[in-house]
Parts: structure tokens; sequence; C-alpha cells
């Protein structure tokens, strides 16, 4: 992914609790970017929204400007959670098949992750 991606206005609620609240940032091209804050803040609703995984109830994401639906979301980014259950105990070479199969996304793009995180001794 290159450019420039941004989310504006995430809002999302659940059981009529706010979860997100007007959540916007920016992320250039090479720029890594953290999301930090304590259990139950809302970090992991908000990776699924921004990923496409749970639909927001309101805002947007899109990259260089272009807006961009929840299926090009899910095609576009890779989200890969941490303490993920019950594959918690699998090898990150596993985990990747498992997610880029989820995502419909081709061993070239596993093998691109690899190289660019470089995971080849955790494999």
């Amino acid at each position: 992914m290159s450019g420039i991606f941004c989310v504006d206005s995430i809002n999302k609620q659940i059981d009529n609790i706010e979860i997100l609240q007007n959540i916007s940032f920016c992320a250039n091209s090479g720029e890594i970017l953290g999301i930090i804050g304590p259990n139950g803040a809302g970090k992991t609703t908000l990776m699924e929204c921004v990923c496409g995984l749970l639909s927001a109830d309101s805002g947007s994401v899109s990259l260089n400007g272009q807006a961009l639906d929840m299926k090009q979301r899910s095609k576009t980014l890779f989200y890969l959670p941490d303490r993920i259950v019950p594959y918690q105990n699998h090898r990150v070479d596993y985990l990747l098949c498992f997610f880029a199969d989820a995502y419909g996304v081709g061993m070239d793009k596993k093998q691109e992750i690899i190289e660019l995180l470089s995971l080849q001794d955790s494999l």
C-alpha cells in the first residue's frame, strides 16, 4: 500500500454503548502508526472497523483520497490481531496462511509480508 491512508470520524456503538467516537487519523506510506490504550478502550473494534471486518456506524476510510468500502478494505488491508485464540500455539507461517486465505490474498502477498517484517527466522 502506498500513499496516504486516512480514517475519518469512525463511530461505533455496541448494545447502545459508544465504543468509538469520532476516531480520525492519517498515515503516509512508510510511516508506522501505533494505536495504544488500555484493555477495553476499543483498539480491536477500531481495527476491525478500519479493515472491513466489522461495520462502523459512521465515518470513512480512504486511500489517496479515494473512499474504500468494506469489501475494498478487507482486500487492501491485512490485519493480524495479537492473542489469537484458539490459534495462539500455531507458528507464524500457519497464521499468515490462515489469514491470507481468510482475506483471499495470494501466497505472493504472504511472502511479501514475511520479507517486509523480516519474519523469515520466525517461520
